[in-house]
């Protein structure tokens, strides 16, 4: 990434700070056309060792549904840390996410940890897909389709006067994956698109990540790039997790194919105390203001991080 742009996604976070937007400025995300998405990376830990954590989130986000108008949820994969060998921690994950059932609309895929044999992804997602299967979601009508027994989901959503489509795809999706994707889109032309996959950007670059790891012929996130997000314009925000080499926070700005900006954000905290000590990303959707107020929070332990990758302002770009 040239050095102009990375410049300018620190001003971005910078005339935020500075402006004194962030949510622990209530005002800012109470009443009117506002609306605020939650992510939860890598629960792994979570399912683990501290489903009080794991609950805890969840608890929240229920909680403060309507006075943060919580529209939508995204679970960035790695739900687990042993996959298909800890049918405990599927439960405590079941359980957990399980609170937002008929409550909060969400969308959810597998990460690396996720699969039968953690990191292996050609063993499947057996037990992933008996958790977290089709029919716990097509009785919503947020719930649009899938592929590959849910490996592969997408959901759309109405908020402060937009239309919000969410494309969630597993680890390292396959190119039939992306395909499904790109039918996705077509079918769903100008829809303000929000991508989420498990591996995508590290906190230690510039660029999506381009070393595959967990499977044969899996896309890496450079791949994704390319084949993908580069030539859908509709596509605004690509979120992850799985990297937490430094902070395990990181922004980075590339332009489409059509030379609009695509915001890539990577979010984990699976390395810090207790798994991450709960702490979740709040995403504050601003459409008056054509801005997306993002924070960082811990329900847990009842903190903000105030770090200057966790509390920053994005343009809201249409």
């Amino acid at each position: 990434m040239q050095k102009s742009k990375k410049i300018t996604v620190l001003l971005v976070i910078i005339i935020g700070i500075a402006s004194g937007y962030f949510l622990l400025n209530k005002s800012q995300i109470t009443g009117g056309e506002n609306f605020t998405v939650i992510v939860l990376p890598d629960t792994q830990f979570y399912s683990e060792s501290y489903p009080d954590i794991f609950c805890a989130q969840t608890d929240w986000i229920v909680e403060n549904k309507e006075k943060l108008n919580i529209v939508f949820v995204s679970q960035l994969g790695d739900i687990t840390n042993n996959g298909g060998k800890a049918p405990k921690e599927w439960e405590v994950a079941s359980r957990c996410m399980g609170k937002l059932d008929g409550k909060v609309p969400y969308g959810i895929l597998p990460g690396n940890h996720d699969s039968e044999t953690q990191n292996v992804k050609e063993t499947g997602f057996a037990t992933y897909t008996k958790n977290f299967p089709p029919s716990r979601f097509s009785a919503y009508p947020w719930y649009k389709g899938n592929f590959e027994d849910n490996v592969n989901n997408y959901e759309i959503i109405e908020a402060g006067g937009m239309k919000l489509m969410f494309i969630n795809l597993g680890i390292e999706p396959s190119d039939q994956a992306l395909e499904w994707a790109k039918n996705v889109l077509k079918e769903n032309p100008n829809t303000y698109t929000i991508f989420t996959t498990h591996k995508y950007l590290a906190d230690n670059s510039d660029k999506p990540e381009s070393n595959r790891a967990f499977s044969k012929d899996g896309n890496t996130g450079l791949d994704i790039w390319n084949k993908l997000i580069s030539k859908n314009c509709s596509i605004k925000l690509a979120l992850n997790g799985h990297f937490h080499i430094t902070t395990g926070e990181n922004v980075i700005v590339s332009k489409n194919d059509c030379g609009s900006s695509v915001y890539q954000i990577l979010q984990d905290y699976q390395g810090q105390e207790k798994g991450g000590n709960g702490k979740l990303r709040i995403y504050t959707f601003s459409p008056k203001e054509k801005k997306i107020y993002v924070s960082t929070y811990s329900p847990y332990i009842k903190v903000f991080s105030k770090n200057k990758g966790s509390e920053f302002v994005l343009p809201l770009l249409k």
